[in-house]
């Protein structure tokens, strides 16, 4: 899941240069060959897949795909949680890397998955991304390897592995570049050090954030018969189908832009014959799970870990759990929450199926079973207030906590309940 990275490495130039000639890195520049002392900065040590640079003595960085690194250059295969312990522990070996005090600067992130239909044709339909259109992304030689999306702080990249290793079947890679670790941060997923890679939370969260961005990508679905769509339903599909004018609604009216992007999900989860955005989605997601699985391998890979840094007391992958390998958990889908119903092909922040999978009547009956309850109760409580009384008749009452639970719901809206003598908090 994880594959290019630049990380700051804390170490001295004097001591890391001899060890990267024992290891035969290929150093080049101006330095001593035997003390490694550096007579003139920028120094270079590179292998196939690896360059650490000496831009000064108080910055060495290294930098290049951790995935190439384990698997001898290609990255068309998976590479698991396991297989990132095994890398860094690598780098611990090779080049005394430590975990805990090398500082991630830039950090790429994705998987490979096998789609059941051909990725070339599929990448012609993908469009944009928050108003940023996709184009090609060539080879230095300018051959074409896929498409990518370039926005400020991240590129979304998708390209065909198939034709690029030249293998016998589909290979389709997802991934994200993160230029600096601002984006990630202000997603809520904390990753500062190469050690935080460790932490399977942290995975997790950026496998969810790769399927979310994957899902806001603008496809248009070829599979739909326009001939099928009304009028205005028509307008919005062609005028999506052009980047040039996404671009400039998203420039010019963001909010127009929100209301007829959520039109044409609506419009093509209705009418396709394909569903090809849903399907990637889905193998996106199930290849996160299994990359993440761990196993009695990953225990003993990770024993050998925690004896090369006692000091740390790095408690396992989960920040919650202390000790032990936890059992294999898969991030929960959003549910329906009356039925339990999977509901994560809809709009995101839905709460219940919608009325175009199961009609209005039974949507709007699903809403009732969840609303009803608070507003029946919001009612008696006011029309006991406003009946005229002697005393006040509120003291008496003993609320149950799901009924409290219920009050909150309108506090500080129009429809609060004010309850003199009865505490809801």
């Amino acid at each position: 899941m994880i594959d290019f990275c630049k990380i700051k490495i804390d170490d001295q130039p004097e001591t890391l240069i001899p060890k990267l000639i024992n290891e035969n890195w290929n150093v080049s520049g101006e330095y001593d060959l035997h003390t490694g002392e550096i007579k003139e900065y920028p120094i270079t040590a590179v292998t196939e897949t690896l360059e650490i640079k000496f831009h000064s003595p108080a910055f060495i960085e290294l930098s290049g795909s951790l995935h190439k690194f384990a698997h001898a250059g290609f990255n068309y295969t998976d590479f698991n949680f396991t297989d990132l312990l095994k890398t860094i522990i690598a780098l611990n070996d090779t080049i005394q890397l430590n975990p805990f005090t090398a500082i991630l600067r830039s950090l790429e992130f994705g998987v490979n998955i096998s789609p059941p239909f051909e990725t070339k044709p599929f990448l012609r339909q993908v469009l944009s991304y928050g108003g940023a259109r996709f184009t090609d992304m060539r080879s230095k030689g300018g051959r074409s390897l896929g498409i990518h999306c370039q926005l400020s702080q991240m590129r979304i990249k998708m390209y065909c592995k198939k034709s690029q290793y030249g293998l016998p079947k589909e290979n389709m890679r997802f991934e994200i570049h993160v230029g600096k670790m601002q984006y990630p941060n202000k997603k809520g997923i904390s990753i500062k050090i190469l050690s935080d890679l460790l932490l399977i939370d942290n995975l997790h969260a950026l496998g969810n954030l790769l399927v979310e961005v994957f899902k806001e990508i603008v496809i248009i679905d070829k599979s739909i018969s326009i001939e099928s769509l009304s009028a205005p339903e028509r307008k919005i599909y062609q005028n999506w189908c052009n980047p040039i004018y996404t671009e400039e609604l998203h420039r010019i009216n963001i909010k127009k832009y929100q209301y007829e992007r959520r039109r044409l999900k609506d419009i093509q989860c209705k009418y396709s014959k394909e569903n090809k955005q849903q399907i990637i989605a889905q193998l996106i997601q199930e290849k996160i799970n299994e990359l993440l699985k761990t196993d009695s391998i990953t225990s003993t890979i990770f024993t050998d870990f925690q004896n090369r840094f006692p000091k740390q007391n790095f408690n396992l992958f989960y920040r919650s759990y202390k000790g032990e390998i936890p059992p294999n958990s898969e991030p929960k889908q959003p549910q329906c929450k009356i039925t339990g119903k999977d509901i994560s092909d809809q709009r995101k922040g839905s709460k219940f199926m919608s009325a175009k999978r199961i009609g209005y009547r039974e949507a709007h009956k699903l809403r009732n079973i969840d609303s009803n309850p608070r507003n029946n109760l919001r009612r008696s409580l006011n029309k006991l207030c406003m009946t005229p009384a002697l005393f006040d008749s509120t003291q008496y009452l003993q609320l149950k906590d799901e009924q409290k639970e219920s009050l909150r719901y309108w506090q500080g809206t129009k429809f609060e309940v004010k309850l003199v003598n009865c505490k809801i908090q």
